[in-house]
């Protein structure tokens, strides 16, 4: 595609943008006499569609607007797309949520809506969700000196820096010398060759039997004429039935349903090439930019510093010379009063009036909400004894309050948007670009992006320089200076009662000290395309349990420790589309038939890798989406049966976010020295926890993770048997997830084959999604075979009928057939391939030899899913509900009989 080509597609992505913008806002709107908005008369179902209807618009539109990021030359075209592209993430992940509190299943984070696809007559793949590439080349200097570094210190340690492959324990393996080896092959041989004895023996006999039988004699003298025809049949048979398939493949060919072969120029692989060569050309139009920038700094200080200074000196001595004069020379400024006086006179734009309406109206519902609140806390006072109902009462209110509206019409996502839309419309919409073919930066527009940076400059300068003036005049006029006003940094020594003007008190007790914070840097010209490192490091990293056991090390030691350990380690990477697995095509219809007492239905794949992408990919992809995302998310939790995809679906993650990988699962700290140190567990927790906060983006990892929450208790309150060494550092992983704010990228991964073992309080207080990840539907599984197939290459013939594998491997999992396939195609197998086609009953007895899915493994599985997802207390409360009501109904009757019973007595 051409440069003009991602410009049309940018103008139609802005115009779809457009157009849900007003969308958003019009449901939302309050006409003149209307009491509510119009999406406040809205049933459920049309809430949900309306949100489903955003949320399949917005997902399309970040497809657009990545594709043009990643491809598009111009960098100041880049720096808009990229802020439009990171809002309308956010508005996507805030729709998510709201569509997770309508979804017509309560609780559930799968979203059906398939019947809507099938109404707008859209492909499913419309729903795949596109991760931004950039989030793994941002700040790609921090990001390079990182991978050096961990990649000096695997060299180090273990002679290599190539990722680890997993290793896999096969069934029915047996540990053999070669003494017994020997045995068992001369065992197999001889009864090999016996086998062939008594077959040659048989082949034999018969062929006696039919010479001696006058019947089957044939005369001597027609043999020849005989076998000369038989051959000339096989082969003209076998000519026929290669020219019958070449002509059915050119007639797949012709009419689109095979891929060619052999074809020179491929149209895929020339657009590949084609994204490379433009991912350079952009990569030098950046670096140009960015020298640029710096030149043009230099010209703009020097040809408009001195009228900036100017202007700014101008302004303010007019502002000195009308104070004094209305104060009667009596009283002297400060500049701080300038800044006052230009804030209220300014005048406010459209957006900035919607804006300051919106804070307006939620002041105003927010003092309302404070006075009810104070009139029932004064009425409680009155009331002893009813703390307990007073808790369940606030409960029931916030539910209540968290209807969904909150991420309707005007949130800052969309005003955002709204900012962003005029600015294309002012600079973009209608601009000649017919002079830049190239697509080179715009000196105009780049002179403009440097121009506050120089007037913050001036601005000071001029400050200083007026303060000094003011200075002389105040002590012209007044004939003393201004005092210096720093307050409440120290409190009065004797009294203990008095504070500062900021909370403290004297030298005895230091209670009003505020916690150190880091303020954001302020946006940069160049932090939309380059990313600033800054932000990746404002929240606090030292704090958790046990800090006093590694005190103040330097982050790269602590790294250090933790590579020569074995606990950060390099997986081999994948993409989250490696997880393959169909769409479900029917999960509205089966939605709608279930009630609460039913078990959740096992999501599809397709849903699994939406989810992941929602809640552990977009929020970790960038600081900005990090620290502004609507719900904060910083531990997932991944059961299903071995070899579904768990810990795949971890690397896709490392992948996408160019994350690092703490491994802290049992098995693996098993055989680390940390085990052998003295409360050595304990000091690898915090040292992990700190160093991720150290080195974002990273991943905490924890495969087997029931071990560290075993040990809860049953039914009747006995303790469960088997709390191990790692149950005890329960308390420091929840002390230690306290510490992990929405500044830090850290995100806890947790997998686990085995959840019944675990406590399942501890899960889901731990972990604030639980994705399940069953074993594959018989689409997932055509597709697993036909991928694992085609990766030895064309392999498959049109006889072999992959829906028979298919159906044959009921239960099992993707890793169990990936095993079979590479158990049966061989480098002997292919070779063999043209004399001897693939058949089915080759796969059989390697698959039966892999791990499947118990039935009652299962039933666990979707069990667990039912509790954790809260259907299970929900449907509990219904049902308590109803028989509360039926009470109250059965007492009315019986108080309405009592009293007839009376009036005839």
């Amino acid at each position: 595609m051409s440069s003009i080509a991602y410009d049309i597609q940018w103008q139609e992505a802005m115009t779809d943008l457009m157009e849900q913008v007003q969308m958003e806002y019009l449901p939302s709107h309050k006409e003149e006499g209307q009491q509510q908005p119009e999406i406040d008369k809205w049933n459920p179902l049309r809430r949900f569609q309306h949100f489903a209807l955003l949320y399949i618009k917005y997902a399309d539109i970040i497809r657009k607007f990545e594709e043009c990021y990643d491809q598009m030359l111009h960098p100041q075209k880049r720096a808009l797309i990229k802020k439009l592209l990171e809002n309308t993430i956010l508005r996507l992940l805030e729709v998510k949520e709201a569509l997770v509190f309508l979804n017509p299943r309560p609780k559930s984070i799968f979203i059906n809506i398939d019947d809507l696809l099938m109404d707008l007559k859209l492909d499913p793949d419309n729903m795949e969700i596109t991760i931004p590439r950039y989030f793994a080349e941002e700040n790609r200097d921090y990001l390079e000196r990182r991978t050096q570094l961990i990649n000096r210190l695997m060299i180090n340690n273990f002679q290599t820096d190539e990722p680890e492959e997993d290793q896999r324990e096969e069934m029915f393996f047996l540990e053999l010398n070669i003494e017994n080896a020997i045995r068992i092959i001369q065992k197999n041989e001889r009864g090999r060759q016996g086998r062939d004895r008594i077959i040659q023996a048989r082949n034999f006999s018969k062929k006696k039997r039919l010479k001696e039988d006058p019947k089957n004699r044939i005369e001597e003298e027609n043999t020849e004429a005989t076998h000369t025809v038989i051959v000339q049949k096989v082969f003209r048979a076998f000519l026929a039935r290669i020219y019958i398939d070449q002509t059915r493949d050119k007639e797949l060919e012709f009419l689109g349903m095979v891929a060619p072969k052999n074809v020179e120029n491929d149209p895929t692989l020339e657009y590949e090439k084609n994204q490379k060569v433009r991912r350079m050309k952009k990569e030098e139009h950046l670096n140009e930019y960015i020298g640029a920038l710096k030149d043009l700094q230099d010209v703009v200080q020097r040809n408009e510093g001195a009228d900036m200074e100017d202007t700014m000196k101008e302004e303010r001595r007019k502002f000195m010379i009308e104070f004094i004069s209305n104060h009667e020379f009596k009283e002297v400024p400060k500049i701080e009063d300038f800044y006052k006086r230009e804030n209220e006179n300014r005048v406010l734009s459209s957006e900035e009036e919607a804006k300051k309406k919106v804070e307006e109206e939620e002041a105003k519902k927010k003092a309302e909400e404070d006075k009810k609140k104070s009139k029932a806390k004064g009425k409680d006072k009155d009331k002893k004894g009813k703390k307990g109902k007073k808790g369940k009462k606030d409960k029931k209110k916030k539910e209540e309050k968290s209807d969904g509206t909150k991420w309707i019409g005007t949130t800052p996502c969309v005003q955002k948007m709204q900012e962003e839309i005029v600015k294309f419309k002012d600079v973009w919409e209608s601009r000649d670009e017919s002079t830049n073919p190239v697509q080179k930066y715009d000196e105009e527009l780049a002179k403009g992006t440097v121009r506050p940076t120089i007037q913050e400059a001036v601005r000071l300068q001029v400050d200083q320089l007026m303060e000094a003036e003011l200075q002389n005049i105040r002590i012209y006029l007044v004939g003393a200076p201004a005092p210096k006003t720093k307050g409440g940094k120290k409190g009065k020594k004797g009294k203990k009662g008095k504070k500062g003007k900021k909370g403290k008190k004297g030298k005895k007790g230091k209670k009003g000290k505020k916690k150190e914070t880091k303020e954001a840097p302020q946006e940069g010209p160049l932090d939309a395309l380059t990313g600033n490192v800054a932000m990746d490091f404002l929240g606090k990293m030292k704090g958790g349990p046990s800090e006093k056991l590694v005190g103040n090390r330097a982050p790269d030691d602590m790294l250090a420790e933790l590579v020569a350990k074995g606990i950060l380690r390099k997986l081999v990477p994948c993409h989250l589309k490696d997880f393959i697995g169909t769409f479900n095509y029917l999960g509205s219809v089966v939605q709608h038939n279930l009630t609460l007492a039913d078990r959740e239905p096992d999501p599809s794949y397709a849903q699994i890798r939406q989810v992941v992408t929602e809640y552990g990919i977009l929020p970790m992809g960038s600081p900005f989406l990090r620290q502004n995302s609507p719900i904060y998310t910083n531990s997932i939790l991944l059961y299903g049966p071995p070899g579904c995809g768990k810990t795949m679906l971890v690397r896709a993650m490392a992948t996408h976010l160019n994350a690092v990988i703490f491994d802290i699962s049992p098995y693996t700290v098993s055989e680390s020295p940390y085990k052998t140190e003295s409360k050595g567990l304990n000091k690898m927790l915090y040292t992990v926890f700190r160093s991720a906060k150290e080195n974002p983006p990273a991943i905490i990892y924890i495969d087997e993770c029931e071990k560290y929450f075993s040990g809860g208790k049953g039914k009747k309150g006995k303790k469960k048997k088997g709390r191990g060494e790692f149950a005890k550092l329960k308390k420091d992983l929840v002390g230690h997830k306290k510490y992990l704010k929405n500044q830090h990228r850290v995100i806890i991964v947790g997998c686990t084959s085995k959840p019944w073992e675990a406590s399942k309080v501890d899960l889901k207080s731990y972990f604030n999604k639980h994705i399940l990840i069953p074993h594959p539907n018989y689409a997932t599984r055509k597709e697993l075979w036909e991928h694992f197939l085609d990766k030895h290459g064309d392999i498959l013939n049109p006889k072999f009928n992959i829906s028979t594998l298919a159906q044959l491997s009921e239960g099992y999992t993707a890793g169990s057939i990936n095993q079979t396939v590479n158990k049966v195609m061989t480098d002997l197998r292919k070779q063999n391939l043209k004399w001897r086609p693939l058949q089915i009953n080759e796969f059989i007895a390697p698959l039966s030899r892999t791990p499947c899915v118990d039935t009652n493994v299962d039933k666990e599985l979707r069990e667990l899913n039912y509790e954790l997802l809260g259907i299970k207390a929900a449907y509990e409360k219904e049902k308590k509900d109803k028989e509360e009501a039926e009470n109250a109904k059965a007492d009315g009757k019986k108080g309405k009989g009592g009293k007839g019973k009376g009036k005839k007595k």
